[in-house]
């Protein structure tokens, strides 16, 4: 007896099946997900051409423009008055005008001194709409809100670096006047031809004595040869001085060049007999002969 046979399909996929139907599923839905060919991503928000702005040049340093062109999160900003043209990113750009963030006194901030002239500045206090700041010569200021700017995390890390220098240039120049000018020893008496130090503008140059008169004297600079008249009280000789410099006195140093003044310094240490270290109001160290200095005070 032949049996007979029924063939029929089992209700249930195959292995693998269902796993390839959903990756069918899948493509076809980011098929109508996929952005046409050629479409640009959003640019971002920000300053747009003919606004003005603030960048930060340089750390602490801000330049106020006009926005001339942007492509993407990239722009050009037109200087103000004659300044150059400068590229900046838009978020390094400060918009203005400023105002709409909150300023506590301590705080860090970018003020608008003139139309112009952006630096950083030390909230003192804020009284309404008024803001009394100072900058960071110690100079002290009243602004109206429109003319501060909050700086971001970056720029309140260069402002914070930049007070710090202010402070210690700011106590060099106090010492230093402090101390007073160079005096010139009670018994010396100038003589024609000889080398000197005259003041010119509130600076202490080389000099040579051209021509000497009772009360006047005339000096011949050694940067041009140029010759001027001055009084007695304008000038002092140039070293050696019998004095023993000490850590923290202030003195005159001879330059490099003799069209440069003679620099202030500050004494910080002496390394012999001869030899002093010395530190300028931007704390650049150098040694010096104790023959290359002049005693202030």
């Amino acid at each position: 007896m032949k049996a007979d046979f029924v063939s029929f399909r089992s209700p249930f996929p195959r292995p693998g099946h269902s796993h390839r139907l959903a990756l069918a599923l899948l493509a076809c839905a980011s098929c109508h997900k996929r952005e046409p060919e050629g479409a640009l991503a959003p640019a971002p928000s920000g300053p747009e051409r003919g606004e003005m702005v603030v960048v930060e040049q340089h750390a602490a340093q801000f330049v106020a423009g006009r926005v001339i062109a942007r492509q993407g999160d990239m722009l050009r900003v037109q200087g103000a008055g004659e300044g150059p043209s400068l590229a900046a990113r838009v978020a390094e750009i400060y918009r203005l005008p400023g105002g709409e963030q909150k300023l506590r006194p301590g705080d860090l901030a970018i003020c608008g001194l003139e139309r112009e002239r952006w630096v950083g500045c030390r909230v003192e206090s804020v009284s309404g709409a008024e803001f009394v700041v100072t900058d960071g010569d110690g100079e002290s200021h009243r602004l109206s809100r429109t003319n501060v700017l909050v700086p971001n995390e970056l720029t309140a890390l260069n402002l914070q670096r930049h007070f710090a220098r202010a402070a210690v240039r700011n106590r060099f120049l106090r010492e230093a006047r402090r101390a007073g000018g160079p005096r010139a020893p009670a018994d010396w008496r100038p003589r024609p031809h000889e080398r000197l130090l005259a003041a010119r503008a509130g600076r202490w140059y080389s000099a040579k004595l051209r021509e000497l008169g009772k009360e006047r004297v005339y000096v011949t600079w050694q940067a041009d040869e140029r010759v001027t008249e001055l009084s007695r009280a304008d000038l002092v000789p140039e070293p050696p001085y019998d004095f023993a410099p000490h850590r923290g006195s202030y003195v005159l140093a001879r330059p490099s060049s003799p069209a440069d003044p003679w620099e202030t310094v500050r004494v910080e240490a002496a390394l012999s007999t001869e030899r002093l270290l010395v530190v300028n109001v931007n704390e650049e160290r150098r040694e010096v002969t104790l023959g290359d200095v002049v005693p202030l005070g």
